[in-house]
């Protein structure tokens, strides 16, 4: 299956989601891979992510910094999204993604 591509042209920091597009989340299981750290103001990330987290079924979000053992999400957005995610979970090499996507196809949808 090939992935879905979307279109880039509606897309802003406040919606990371083109409006057309939200319908791809819509009771899908949603893995957010990023480092984590933004600028400014954080609450247009934090109202972006709160969306996606109704509409979603799922929602985790990889970060390099989770490899860290000492790792707790008290930074920024992170910490406001913490409450928000299903898991923050190890996205620091392909071999961490691989072993969490595996780790989690087996998860019973609701």
């Amino acid at each position: 299956m090939r992935p879905v591509a979307l279109p880039n042209r509606r897309r802003t920091r406040s919606s990371p989601l083109p409006a057309r597009g939200a319908g791809f989340a819509r009771d899908a299981w949603v893995v957010i891979v990023s480092d984590g750290p933004e600028r400014g103001d954080p609450r247009p990330l934090v109202d972006a992510v709160t969306r996606l987290a109704r509409l979603a079924w799922g929602l985790s979000w990889l970060t390099p910094l989770a490899a860290d053992p000492d790792f707790r999400p008290e930074a920024g957005a992170l910490r406001h999204l913490a409450p928000r995610l299903d898991d923050i979970a190890d996205g620091s090499s392909l071999a961490a993604l691989c072993r969490f996507v595996l780790g989690e196809a087996g998860r019973p949808h609701p």
